[in-house]
């Protein structure tokens, strides 16, 4: 009888032995460490919702959303301290001068922003521990107005791929049964 042999992971301990929550890229997440969780983004909201003045269903550029994973790629390994008083500039968000209204189910955490880049916007969320659940993605520094970028943009919801292949669909359906009607008139 074969029995196969499962390896076991080696454990590794953080250098501070500090308690492990949950391993992330081979670190560990703590307050001092910053990691990321997509599970509250809102690509919905009018003013966060990623659109461009471009066309009505794009969204903004691709080379934005490059510069997003860059950054969340080098802030990850930064400490909080680190994330406060650096060029992304993490601190809470100042209400009173917001476009948008706390959101009222989510009243009991504190939001806080860091930049993505100097002039590329900013992630907007919620930070708790080490881990920043990230809410909104402001590409248009919609957030609050400022010199420079002016007031709030609203565009449209941009269309994922798979939206634009079912109107794409619905299009080729529409178009072939006009064709077939076409066809059936030509024919009788």
């Amino acid at each position: 009888m074969n029995s196969r042999h499962i390896p076991r992971l080696p454990t590794v301990t953080p250098p501070d032995k500090e308690p492990l929550t949950l391993p992330f890229n081979g670190r560990y997440v703590s307050d001092r460490i910053m990691s990321y969780s997509f599970s509250c983004l809102d690509r919905f909201h009018a003013l966060f919702n990623l659109g461009n003045d471009k066309t009505q269903s794009e969204s903004v550029a691709k080379e934005w959303f490059l510069d997003l994973l860059d950054c969340l790629k080098e802030v990850g390994g930064k400490t909080i301290q680190e994330m406060k008083t650096s060029p992304w500039c993490l601190h809470p968000v100042d209400w009173r001068h917001a476009n948008v209204r706390c959101p009222t189910h989510e009243q009991q955490h504190e939001y806080w922003q860091f930049r993505l880049g100097k002039s590329r916007g900013r992630i907007i969320g919620i930070k708790i521990d080490g881990l920043f659940y990230v809410v909104w993605l402001d590409a248009h520094h919609n957030l609050t107005d400022s010199e420079g970028y002016g007031v709030a943009k609203i565009y449209c919801n941009p269309l994922s791929e798979y939206e634009r292949l079912l109107i794409e669909k619905e299009r080729l359906e529409i178009e072939n049964r006009n064709l077939l009607n076409l066809l059936d008139q030509k024919t009788q």
